[in-house]
C-alpha cells in the first residue's frame, strides 16, 4: 500500500493597514507508515447533541479495494485533521448560516459553551472557517463537537438540539 502525503500553503494579511503584515506558510506531511490512511467526509452534520464525528462505520480510503478496512474510532489515532465549517446548516448545502458556529475539543470531553478552563475549553469555527491541525495522537472518538450560536465574532450562546451545521472533514488516521 502507498504511503500518504499532503502539501498546503497559507497566505493572509493581518494587522491594521499602517503596519500590515503578510503571512505565508507551507505545511506538509508524509507518512512513513502504510498504516496511516485517509478518512474523508464531505458533509458531516453536527448539532448540540452530536458528540463524535468519526464512528466505527467510517471506511478508510483504500487503494487496495480487495482489502477494505473500517475505522476503529476508540483505537485509531488522528495525526492530522482538516475541518471546514461549510457555512451551511444541512448536508445538501442548501441552507446558508451566518449565525451558527461549531465548538470542538480533542480531549474526549464534550465542549461547553462559555468555559475558559479545563478540558472542555473548545476551539471555535465560524461559518466559512477552516482549520488544519497536527494532533498529539488523539483517538478518533476523542474529537467532540457541539454547535453554538455565533455573532460579533464570538460565541453568544449554546445552540439548541436540532440546530445543525455542516462540516467537511479530511483526516490522516493511523489504522491501529
Amino acid at each position: 500500500m502507498a504511503t500518504i502525503s499532503f502539501k498546503g500553503q497559507t497566505s493572509f494579511n493581518l494587522l491594521p493597514e499602517e503596519i500590515s503584515k503578510r503571512f505565508t506558510d507551507n505545511i506538509s506531511f508524509k507518512s512513513t507508515s502504510s498504516a496511516v490512511k485517509w478518512v474523508y467526509r464531505s458533509a458531516v452534520s453536527v448539532d448540540y447533541d452530536t458528540d463524535a464525528v468519526f464512528t466505527d462505520n467510517d471506511q478508510f480510503i483504500e487503494f487496495d479495494s480487495n482489502n477494505p478496512s473500517e475505522l476503529d474510532a476508540s483505537a485509531d489515532l488522528v495525526y492530522w485533521i482538516y475541518i471546514k465549517h461549510t457555512g451551511y446548516t444541512d448536508t445538501d448545502k442548501s441552507i446558508a448560516t451566518t449565525d451558527r458556529g461549531v465548538m470542538f475539543t480533542f480531549t474526549d470531553t464534550t465542549p461547553v459553551y462559555n468555559t475558559q478552563t479545563g478540558a472542555a475549553t473548545s476551539i471555535l469555527l465560524a461559518p466559512g472557517d477552516v482549520i488544519i491541525m497536527r494532533l498529539p495522537y488523539v483517538a478518533a472518538d476523542n474529537l467532540k463537537f457541539r454547535t453554538c450560536n455565533f455573532s460579533s465574532n464570538n460565541m453568544q450562546s449554546a445552540a439548541s438540539s436540532g440546530e445543525t451545521v455542516c462540516l467537511e472533514i479530511a483526516a490522516a488516521i493511523k489504522d491501529v
